[in-house]
């Protein structure tokens, strides 16, 4: 499950914490040095798009429900009719009312799990989350959404993106 309701000080102090964990370790790694931190909205949204230019949601495409009129994000979808042909038949649409285990849904072509929908992400800076929540209409989850941050919140959360400083290999 993604983690989620933490400030924005939380998750860089987690981040330096991994930084210090994953540099400490005396067993053989692939990387000598590294930092953990927050993308920057362009790191963000470049491995979001994962070389699909112009796509407005991760898995490359500009619809956020396939031919079978299913979800294919974790969205606000309660005001929607539920697809025909899928699972869930409820007001839940998507599969769940709130958050959902990070690989729920298909990856994008990079190997990147819930870029759009399910947990907002917050990126370095602190004052934006990029990517929409569950609690966020389709429209409001595509790469270029953005998402004011106002303190903690259970649809806000954060990744973790690790910076090689030294390879030594």
């Amino acid at each position: 499950m993604p983690v989620t309701n933490i400030s924005y000080e939380a998750a860089l102090a987690y981040c330096e914490w991994l930084s210090l964990a994953y540099n400490g370790y005396t067993k053989k790694k692939k990387y000598q040095n590294v930092r953990f931190r927050l993308p920057t909205e362009q790191e963000w949204e470049m491995a979001a798009r994962a070389n699909h230019k112009d796509a407005a949601y991760p898995w490359g495409g500009y619809y956020y429900k396939n031919a079978k009129g299913c979800y294919l994000s974790n969205f606000y979808s309660s005001d929607d009719k539920p697809c025909v042909d899928c699972k869930w038949k409820s007001y839940d649409n998507d599969g769940s009312f709130f958050l959902v285990k990070g690989d729920t849904y298909f990856p994008n072509d990079f190997g990147l799990y819930g870029m759009s929908g399910n947990a907002s992400e917050m990126i370095q800076g602190g004052l934006i989350a990029k990517g929409g929540s569950w609690e966020d209409l389709p429209e409001d989850c595509t790469i270029d959404s953005k998402k004011a941050i106002n303190g903690k919140s259970p649809a806000l959360g954060f990744r973790v993106f690790m910076e090689i400083i030294n390879d030594n290999n």
